[in-house]
């Protein structure tokens, strides 16, 4: 149950014997793609965060599918799988991958909304800006990576200065979630790839370009205490962004995986209300 409270010793302990993984795929047990079809004709499309899975927001996308949201979750390139398969990707991979299940959806469902975490969040805004997407959930969105004061240099400067000397380095959890038990469920790497962290600060410097061309309807949640995404950041975009229809919300309690944490009932009860509200 609370396997993911112990780490793996390296990242070789990582790629050849710490995770369960489902023979067939290579995709570690737990870290599957999903879907989930619906009854009421619209849809909702969940995009992970950066080393996770499909599973942070899975729990969310069965509440909606109970009251008829069709429902699917799809796993990133370079995810679910092995630390290195991260190495080569790129982020344009990852938004054609949202883009493909963007579309599949839009065949036969009126409306496509979007569920972003963390990573997935700066995606999402990026599919928004480019696509007739309907209602924009953002959890813990990916703007700036949040600022650990004993650092002394942002953690972008790091990453970047870091990265000319490691390919990866290793983390102290899978994932920041303050609540133990949920902590020690978490599915995703041990091991950051820097080179696709670049990645991800592309994926923001894209979509800095296009917070005017956006105007959907917005849900934003974030947490105080977030140690992994700069929550401050996300209050700064979310002023910026022209939605006729926009709702903050902070949280106390948690950390960054805020669907698994001490405060997701308020989580869940919020994208619930926000995108059922017609």
């Amino acid at each position: 149950m609370y396997r993911y409270l112990r780490r793996p010793f390296s990242l070789k302990h990582e790629e050849e014997g710490f995770h369960e993984r489902t023979p067939e795929t290579g995709i570690i047990v737990g870290a599957e793609p999903y879907f989930l079809p619906g009854t009421n004709g619209e849809a909702v499309l969940f995009l992970h965060g950066y080393t996770s899975t499909p599973r942070d927001l899975r729990g969310v996308a069965e509440a909606l599918n109970r009251i008829g949201y069709t429902a699917q979750g799809i796993l990133f390139p370079g995810h679910g799988t092995k630390p290195t398969d991260l190495d080569k990707v790129t982020w344009q991979e990852w938004y054609s991958a949202a883009v493909e299940a963007y579309e599949h959806l839009k065949t036969s469902h009126s409306k496509v909304h979007v569920v972003g975490f963390s990573m997935g969040g700066s995606i999402a805004l990026h599919l928004a800006a480019n696509y007739d997407v309907g209602k924009l959930v953002l959890l813990s969105p990916l703007f700036k990576i949040a600022y650990t004061p004993w650092h002394i240099f942002p953690e972008e400067w790091w990453v970047k200065t870091i990265g000319h000397f490691l390919s990866h380095l290793k983390k102290t959890y899978s994932g920041n979630c303050n609540n133990p038990e949920t902590r020690g469920r978490h599915i995703a790497y041990f091991h950051y790839s820097l080179s696709s962290i670049n990645q991800t600060l592309a994926i923001v410097s894209e979509i800095r370009k296009e917070l005017d061309m956006i105007s959907n309807n917005l849900l934003l949640i974030h947490s105080k205490g977030d140690r992994t995404t700069s929550s401050s950041s996300s209050r700064r975009i979310f002023q910026r962004l022209k939605s006729p229809v926009k709702r903050f919300v902070w949280l106390y309690k948690s950390n960054h995986i805020i669907t698994h944490d001490y405060e997701k009932d308020i989580v869940y009860r919020e994208v619930l209300r926000f995108l059922s509200d017609k």
